[in-house]
């Protein structure tokens, strides 16, 4: 998982084929627990490229995509959000929504 560290990274790999962004926030609970499960998941596929905004760096990168709760994410194609979705999931849970 790559962690964006400004607003034109995000922009430029958000113009990719298929892109997972998860928002989340270092001191949120529910983010700690989902930064293992995505980073291995992200270890184990290739059909996504996954990146990480941190919204206390990057808040307005999340206020443009009406990121209201962490953990969040954001399915992106060629720049377009493709699927949104939010909270504490299980692996198989959130394998089951990159599938669908």
């Amino acid at each position: 998982m790559i962690k964006i560290k400004t607003q034109d990274e995000f922009n430029e790999y958000i113009k990719h084929d298929r892109v997972l962004v998860y928002f989340s926030a270092e001191w949120n609970s529910p983010c700690k627990i989902m930064d293992s499960t995505i980073e291995e998941i992200s270890n184990n596929r290739d059909d996504y490229e996954f990146i990480n905004v941190d919204m206390d760096r990057l808040m307005r990168i999340g206020r443009e995509y009406r990121v209201t709760q962490v953990p969040a994410y954001r399915i992106f194609s060629n720049g377009e959000v493709k699927k949104e979705f939010s909270g504490l999931m299980s692996e198989d849970e959130f394998i089951k929504i990159l599938d669908e």
